[in-house]
């Protein structure tokens, strides 16, 4: 791996109150542009840089719903990073 690289961890957040799944790349707010990646994926990212500060789902449950099955459960409020197949 380039040594250049400064690896970060990933933070994962879910407002289950608005349905956005977050993956956050800083620990603090910081000022960005949002632009939209794909529908309903958004992309905030500091201009000068290109540096990406959040990626946003939006609609996630209905998304994780769409690709596996209503059996499928997100148990965002308990433990945002895991997903649990029952």
């Amino acid at each position: 791996m380039d040594a250049s690289i400064n690896e970060k961890p990933i933070i994962t957040e879910y407002d289950n109150d608005v349905d956005i799944y977050y993956l956050c790349f800083s620990d603090k707010p910081r000022e960005a542009i949002a632009e939209e990646a794909g529908e309903d994926v958004f992309v905030r990212f500091v201009p000068d840089t290109n540096e990406i500060v959040t990626i946003e789902f939006l609609n996630f449950r209905s998304r994780l719903e769409n690709l596996f099955g209503k059996e499928f459960i997100f148990k965002g409020s308990e433990m945002p990073e895991l997903l649990l197949c029952i």
